[in-house]
């Protein structure tokens, strides 16, 4: 199966050019989302801890934006956000928060898929006992038809 989106650049090496600064407006706006979003989804028990959501640079397509290793609930400011390079996970800038080890899920995912702008990767005790015994995922219904068939 082959993705293609149109006018999205192939990501082989770290870009040596800046293409678009966020303007000071654009950066609290994006910050001010994805803290939201970190908040919004800790409440409904989405992201527990350990979980976090990341977002898509809105002007460099090859990176992304996640918060640093801390809970969701107690991200608070644009200080507790990092960006990464898609290619690599690795932070933009020089920090000494090396962030999440899943974020490497994230920038899989960015890199695999040029159309994903957001990123969520939680610990959902009703998906771990699947992820850790052997049971396979079986579909029930319908809607579960994208497992496919069981072995």
């Amino acid at each position: 199966m082959s993705l293609s989106v149109g006018k999205m650049p192939a990501l082989r090496k770290k870009p040596s050019y800046i293409r678009q600064e966020m303007s000071e407006e654009q950066k609290r706006e994006i910050h001010h989302t994805l803290i939201t979003a970190n908040h919004i989804l800790h409440y409904h028990g989405v992201l527990d801890a350990f979980g976090h959501v990341s977002a898509r640079h809105p002007t460099k397509p090859d990176m992304y934006i996640m918060a640093r290793e801390s809970p969701p609930a107690l991200i608070e400011s644009s200080d507790d956000l990092l960006e990464y390079w898609i290619l690599d996970s690795q932070p933009v800038k020089e920090t000494d928060h090396a962030g999440y080890k899943e974020r490497f899920i994230h920038g899989e995912i960015y890199k695999r898929f040029h159309e994903v702008q957001c990123v969520i990767h939680s610990h959902d005790d009703n998906v771990m006992p699947f992820a850790t015994s052997g049971v396979p995922f079986m579909p029930v219904f319908h809607n579960a038809g994208f497992l496919g068939k069981l072995a």
